[in-house]
Protein backbone atom coordinates (compact mmCIF):
# COMPACT_ATOMS: atom_id res chain seq x y z
CA UNK A 1 0.00 0.00 0.00
CA UNK A 2 1.05 3.63 -0.44
CA UNK A 3 2.11 5.74 2.53
CA UNK A 4 -0.60 7.79 2.75
CA UNK A 5 -2.91 5.07 2.70
CA UNK A 6 -4.36 5.29 6.26
CA UNK A 7 -6.41 2.25 6.89
CA UNK A 8 -7.98 -0.61 5.25
CA UNK A 9 -9.17 1.05 1.74
CA UNK A 10 -13.12 1.93 1.85
CA UNK A 11 -15.45 -0.85 0.22
CA UNK A 12 -12.74 -2.83 -0.45
CA UNK A 13 -14.41 -5.38 -2.55
CA UNK A 14 -14.16 -3.03 -5.03
CA UNK A 15 -10.80 -4.08 -5.48
CA UNK A 16 -10.64 -7.03 -6.70
CA UNK A 17 -12.05 -5.05 -10.05
CA UNK A 18 -10.02 -2.15 -11.20
CA UNK A 19 -7.58 -0.57 -9.12
CA UNK A 20 -5.92 2.98 -8.53
CA UNK A 21 -2.28 2.68 -8.19
CA UNK A 22 0.25 5.86 -7.15
CA UNK A 23 3.48 5.48 -8.09
CA UNK A 24 2.62 1.39 -8.07
CA UNK A 25 1.49 1.35 -5.03
CA UNK A 26 -2.60 0.63 -4.34
CA UNK A 27 -4.85 4.03 -3.39
CA UNK A 28 -8.12 3.00 -4.11
CA UNK A 29 -10.13 1.24 -6.78
CA UNK A 30 -13.01 2.01 -9.38
CA UNK A 31 -16.06 0.70 -10.80
CA UNK A 32 -17.94 1.50 -13.52
CA UNK A 33 -21.56 1.71 -15.33
CA UNK A 34 -22.41 1.86 -18.49
CA UNK A 35 -25.33 3.18 -20.04
CA UNK A 36 -26.74 3.20 -23.83
CA UNK A 37 -25.89 7.34 -24.10
CA UNK A 38 -23.12 7.64 -20.92
CA UNK A 39 -20.59 5.62 -18.62
CA UNK A 40 -19.92 6.66 -14.77
CA UNK A 41 -16.62 5.55 -12.96
CA UNK A 42 -17.41 5.67 -9.59
CA UNK A 43 -13.80 6.03 -7.80
CA UNK A 44 -12.63 5.23 -4.28
CA UNK A 45 -9.83 6.49 -2.53
CA UNK A 46 -8.02 6.00 0.69
CA UNK A 47 -4.94 8.47 0.04
CA UNK A 48 -5.50 12.18 -1.02
CA UNK A 49 -4.64 13.23 -4.28
CA UNK A 50 -2.46 16.04 -5.34
CA UNK A 51 -3.58 18.33 -8.39
CA UNK A 52 -0.98 16.84 -10.44
CA UNK A 53 -2.25 13.30 -9.38
CA UNK A 54 -5.89 14.45 -9.90
CA UNK A 55 -4.91 15.89 -12.98
CA UNK A 56 -3.70 12.60 -14.26
CA UNK A 57 -6.85 10.35 -12.94
CA UNK A 58 -9.03 12.96 -15.07
CA UNK A 59 -7.02 12.50 -18.36
CA UNK A 60 -6.83 8.42 -17.62
CA UNK A 61 -10.53 8.71 -17.70
CA UNK A 62 -11.19 11.15 -20.66
CA UNK A 63 -9.31 8.15 -22.30
CA UNK A 64 -11.37 5.48 -20.51
CA UNK A 65 -14.59 7.43 -22.24
CA UNK A 66 -12.89 7.74 -25.47
CA UNK A 67 -11.89 3.85 -25.59
CA UNK A 68 -15.68 3.13 -24.90
CA UNK A 69 -16.89 5.91 -27.58
CA UNK A 70 -19.09 7.73 -24.47
CA UNK A 71 -19.74 10.41 -22.33
CA UNK A 72 -17.41 9.71 -19.21
CA UNK A 73 -19.24 11.01 -15.49
CA UNK A 74 -16.89 10.47 -12.53
CA UNK A 75 -17.80 10.50 -9.19
CA UNK A 76 -15.75 10.09 -6.06
CA UNK A 77 -12.52 12.62 -6.87
CA UNK A 78 -12.25 15.32 -4.83
CA UNK A 79 -11.61 18.55 -6.12
CA UNK A 80 -8.92 19.92 -3.63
Amino acid sequence: MHPRVAGPLPGSNILFAHLVTLDGQLVGGWKRRIGPKKATVSVQLSAPLSAPERKALAQAAKSYGAFLGLPLLVHGVPSE
